[in-house]
């Protein structure tokens, strides 16, 4: 019996080994989010929040001013 005072983390060592493994595989394969964005310009996130009724018609025309002021 040489296994000491720490025997019975072994098991939970093991599981945060795996669970590690797990998390990896996932955020290796999961889509990013920023990628799924490029390519579409301000405008067009600004009309999509708009259609899904994420900001109110006077928050959409300010914003879409500034956007096209900077422009």
């Amino acid at each position: 019996m040489m296994y000491g005072w720490w025997a019975p983390f072994g098991g939970l060592m093991m599981f945060a080994f795996f669970a590690l493994i797990v998390w990896l595989i996932v955020a290796a394969v999961r889509p990013d989010r920023e990628a799924q964005t490029s390519g579409r310009t301000a405008l067009d996130v600004l009309d999509a929040r708009f259609a899904r009724g994420e900001i109110d018609d006077e928050e959409y025309r300010t914003r879409r001013s500034v956007i096209e002021g900077s422009i």
